[in-house]
């Protein structure tokens, strides 16, 4: 009898123990069809399923802990008793939405919460938030939003946080003294704000601070203002000093033209000396450009050897550390942050592999890695200018390069939906449309402007000696090459723009 009764208490403990998971889940299914139902999308979200099967959704231990879904049409403003009932939630990934207002109070429920990506939504208002509910916290964009007020100091509760962006927002006022040891990233660019630089925060680069009103290392030494007495006991001391004033003067001013003279000699020298290389180097390529040069149509081999370009590899190279930026690009990552980034192969061409980078701040680009190129970084330098000077609606300007003997990347914008190729034989998906003929001849019609534009720079650009940058290389452009802009609906048949990497 002792023995069934134990027995029974074990069942019923574990039928309790059920109904209460079940419940839990079916509550965050109740909250996530609530959030859809405020906000839209376009997640296809079956309401007699499982939560865990859903689009963007993932559970672990009967509970949904990650919420990701940029770019998917999310808009509005995000109501109480949604995210905040997630309580179970780990990560949240919002990015690239039209998402309006407040960030909910009751997103301080979540207190598992580790990763929070907002950016580039249309949140306003001041940022307020319990952040002392988040101590898992390490990862904060807000990057792009609408943001006012000054930024909290009640940050400094989250002492996991390893990054955090605030760039592109409104926030006014000076930069609180922010005490996270654990920081590794940190922009608060594009700002309102004011006064000097925390000493904690010296230590990142001057763009993190870039568009801002703030002095101090690493940007500008802040201003101080003399009072009177200080200008009273200048005046003073240079009346009585007056002699030896007036021949220090003399002193400084000899010693100014004396450098001026020597600085105008030695920029004339070494622009003799430029001249006459470039006007060496200018009589050996033209031998080179006639020797090398194929008529339009014919077979080329697309073999590169090392005697072709003997010249541009003996010269010295002068090799950047860092990515190169081009005069209308606004330098938004480093070499070591594409270097961190995840990446995804693209596709495969002649002279180089193209992947899709994800930066960690939630940024798309597109790299191509150029393989088995021989050229020197005079070279590479001037013809990756003259191709970044080109600017076309059916092109895609490339963004900055990496130079050095063993590596040469060039960095373009991601067209964020997908390539000619996918809308015309890929997984069309949920809401898509098959192309029909006369968007289909608009594409056309844009492919070959953009390549008549090619063709037009390359014959203005006879100097170009590398294939890479030859305008017959479009010879092998296939679907994969071209990529497109689409409206908001996401409709392979609502194409408004369509672009080719050059």
């Amino acid at each position: 009898m002792e023995k069934f009764a134990v027995k029974l208490i074990i069942v019923v403990f574990a039928i309790l123990i059920r109904g209460l998971v079940h419940g839990d889940l079916e509550g965050d299914k109740r909250a996530l069809l609530a959030l859809q139902t405020a906000v839209g999308g376009r997640m296809v979200w079956n309401a007699s399923g499982s939560a865990c099967d859903w689009e963007g959704i993932k559970c672990s231990k009967s509970r949904v802990v990650l919420v990701t879904l940029p770019g998917a049409a999310l808009s509005g403003n995000i109501p109480s008793d949604t995210l905040g009932n997630l309580t179970g939630l780990r990560i949240l990934r919002l990015r690239f939405n039209a998402l309006q207002g407040s960030i909910p109070a009751d997103l301080s429920n979540c207190r598992e919460l580790r990763t929070l990506y907002l950016q580039d939504n249309q949140f306003s208002g001041p940022f307020t938030a319990n952040f002392s509910a988040w101590p898992n916290l390490t990862r904060l964009n807000l990057a792009g939003n609408k943001f006012s007020g000054s930024v909290p100091d009640s940050l400094s509760k989250l002492k996991r946080l390893g990054s955090l962006f605030l760039e592109n927002n409104s926030f006014t006022g000076p930069l609180p003294a922010l005490d996270l040891p654990a920081l590794k990233q940190f922009n608060v660019s594009g700002n309102n704000l004011t006064g000097a630089i925390p000493d904690m925060l010296k230590s990142f680069p001057a763009n993190s601070f870039a568009g801002t009103g703030l002095c101090n290392s690493p940007l500008q030494p802040c201003i101080i203002h003399n009072n009177n007495n200080n200008n009273t006991v200048n005046n003073n001391t240079s009346i009585n000093n007056g002699g030896k004033g007036k021949s220090h003067r003399v002193v400084i001013i000899i010693a100014i033209v004396v450098g001026c003279v020597v600085l105008v000699g030695l920029v004339f020298g070494i622009s003799v000396v430029f001249c006459r290389r470039k006007r060496t180097g200018d009589e050996t390529s033209g031998k080179k450009a006639g020797d090398g040069e194929k008529q339009c149509g014919q077979e080329v081999d697309d073999s590169f050897t090392k005697e072709e370009y003997s010249l541009t590899v003996q010269e010295p190279e002068k090799i950047n550390k860092n990515l190169v930026f081009f005069p209308n690009q606004k330098q938004q990552f480093s070499l070591e942050d594409l270097l961190r980034a995840s990446a995804e192969l693209l596709g495969k061409g002649t002279v180089g592999t193209a992947y899709k980078a994800i930066l960690e701040t939630g940024m798309f680009v597109v790299v191509k890695r150029m393989k088995d190129i021989v050229i020197g970084p005079r070279d590479f330098a001037h013809q990756i200018h003259t191709v970044g000077k080109m600017r076309h609606k059916n092109l895609v300007a490339p963004m900055a390069y990496y130079y050095s003997s063993e590596e040469k990347l060039i960095v373009y914008d991601y067209m964020r939906m997908g390539s000619l190729s996918a809308c015309l034989h890929g997984n069309r998906g949920a809401g898509r449309a098959p192309l029909g003929w006369d968007t289909r001849v608009h594409i056309a019609l844009g492919a070959a402007m953009g390549i008549e534009y090619l063709h037009k720079q390359g014959k203005k650009n006879q100097s170009w000696k590398h294939k890479i940058f030859q305008y017959t290389s479009h010879r092998q452009l296939r679907c994969l090459c071209f990529r497109f802009w689409l409206s908001s609906d996401s409709e392979c048949s609502n194409i408004w723009e369509k672009k080719c990497w050059i």
